[in-house]
């Protein structure tokens, strides 16, 4: 039986949890964004079943789409933005532990983006709530 919990930027459904990996379907809002982390022995990888998410690392960002998926290597830095609202699968491995994140900022809701955010423009520009946590 999966559990699901609300997020800042949409609702989790977890699918599998064990000592090795985590089973996600990820449901982000347009506009909604994770925290800017890192996790120290996780690989993150996400597939996109429908939509555009944004996904910012220390090298750049890419925008992945329904179809295609982009793997986070342990130590990367990394953040996710809806551009459009989205179902992502999340398949996070190697040892699962539920306290490896290190935040530099809290996930937030990016008001009125408009209908796409131009590529490399300051997230500020378009206004921010500052509501919690990721």
């Amino acid at each position: 039986m999966s559990k699901r919990w609300p997020k800042i930027w949409g609702w989790n459904e977890e699918l599998i949890r064990n000592d090795i990996c985590s089973l996600n379907v990820l449901h982000v809002e347009k506009g909604g964004q994770c925290s800017l982390h890192t996790h120290k022995h996780n690989h993150n990888l996400f597939y996109v079943v429908s939509g555009k998410l944004r996904i910012t690392t220390e090298h750049g960002n890419v925008d992945v789409e329904s179809g295609q998926n982009f793997l986070i290597l342990p130590g990367t830095q990394h953040q996710f933005t809806g551009l459009e609202e989205s179902k992502v699968v999340e398949f996070v491995f190697v040892q699962f532990d539920p306290s490896d994140i290190d935040r530099s900022t809290q996930g937030r809701m990016i008001k009125k983006p408009g209908p796409e955010m131009p590529e490399g423009s300051p997230l500020e520009e378009y206004g921010e709530a500052d509501v919690g946590d990721e």
